[in-house]
């Protein structure tokens, strides 16, 4: 349990240098602001990629399949292989595994790749905006845990990450290239392509309401359920119809408070978001994160097909909060209590404990995993 203390009490300590840095509030980035956050992906970064098989049942399926696949110089033609194998999961996954074999057939190599690879796309997603370091301390909060199980999803989710630039100089072609590239890795990641068309546009405030009040009473009803069953059985697709039993029989109250406090803040703040035309995409990133929030209180199952959304929201509150808010100090008090619950939680109660103790490939320690 020490090591996940210790990283977050880092982040912590991070976090509030970030926040006394004058430069930071005016949009002015330091050579020691930089330092400060590429030292805290890295060692985030390095974190995960040297675990030592944590992460579920997910991480050895993931190995397993690494050492079935042939290096890239081996991998055409297929009967090389057991043609059954290639099919398991998506084909830019397939050749990045491929690749990376082709440097090292061991498996710890291809965690600590992915981990790196992975990190260094979401840093630099977070880097174009102020506060960078807050918003990464958001999003390891939610996803350090999360990020040792889902390693495709949050693969593509760094790709749509960074590609987001695109979209705000409206080279709207070129994100659609990078989002097709996620797509191959895990197909969840078409989930952003609502944003090829919503991203430029200037919702009124009446508009969003009636959005989100619709989205709230869709999600307190078995919509997503039935939404879920329904493109599988046109589909065929077992995931969906997986994610979607994983529905929650009551309704989730802290996850609806807080995107409700995330909805005020939209609502409240959106026009002079709006002014600043580098917000534009990443407030609809957030408008649709809430809207999708809402849809899955009562469904736990499909609710990983809304991170991609989460980037919006992991940039825009401390924008709000230190732009707009007056009592600014009283409510990062309460952001930080709360995202350090969240982070907690995750290590604690995801796969019953089964995350604790860390150990990383390096660490000469017993560690019992009911998944190996």
């Amino acid at each position: 349990m020490i090591p996940y203390i210790l990283i977050l009490l880092l982040l912590c300590l991070g976090l509030f240098y970030e926040l006394y840095l004058p430069s930071a509030r005016q949009d002015m980035i330091s050579f020691q602001h930089r330092a400060v956050y590429f030292f805290l992906v890295s060692v985030v970064a390095l974190m995960t990629g040297f675990r030592d098989m944590i992460g579920g049942y997910d991480v050895y399926i993931y190995a397993w399949f690494f050492d079935e696949i042939p290096a890239i110089d081996s991998l055409f033609p297929w009967s090389a292989g057991d043609p059954s194998v290639y099919f398991r999961f998506e084909p830019g996954y397939l050749l990045l595994n491929s690749v990376i074999k082709f440097f090292c057939a061991d498996a710890y190599f291809y965690f600590f790749t992915v981990a790196l690879l992975t990190y260094f796309l979401i840093g630099k997603a977070f880097r174009r905006y102020p506060f960078f370091v807050f918003a990464f301390f958001l999003f390891f909060a939610k996803f350090f845990i999360v990020g040792f199980v889902y390693t495709r999803q949050f693969i593509a989710m760094g790709i749509v990450w960074w590609s987001l630039r695109f979209l705000e100089e409206n080279r709207k072609n070129v994100f659609l290239v990078f989002l097709l590239l996620a797509t191959t890795i895990h197909y969840s990641a078409f989930v952003v392509f609502p944003m090829y068309f919503l991203a430029n546009r200037r919702f009124s405030g009446k508009f969003l309401g009636i959005v989100f009040v619709v989205a709230l009473v869709l999600g307190v009803s078995p919509f997503i359920k039935w939404a879920m069953a329904s493109v599988n059985h046109f589909l065929m697709l077992d995931k969906l119809d997986g994610y979607a039993e994983a529905a929650q029989d009551s309704f989730h109250i802290p996850y609806f408070i807080e995107t409700s406090l995330v909805v005020a803040g939209v609502l409240y703040y959106r026009k002079r978001i709006y002014a600043d035309k580098k917000y534009i995409v990443l407030l609809n990133m957030l408008v649709l994160y809430s809207v999708f929030s809402y849809l899955t209180l009562r469904d736990a199952g499909v609710i990983r097909f809304i991170w991609y959304y989460f980037i919006g929201y992991a940039v825009l509150v401390p924008v709000m909060l230190f732009r707009f808010v007056r009592y600014k100090e009283l409510i990062l008090l309460f952001v930080l209590i709360y995202f350090s619950f969240v982070y907690f939680r995750n290590v604690i109660v995801r796969d019953d404990g089964n995350f604790i103790p860390y150990k990383a490939v390096f660490m000469d320690t017993h560690r019992e995993d009911k998944f190996r």
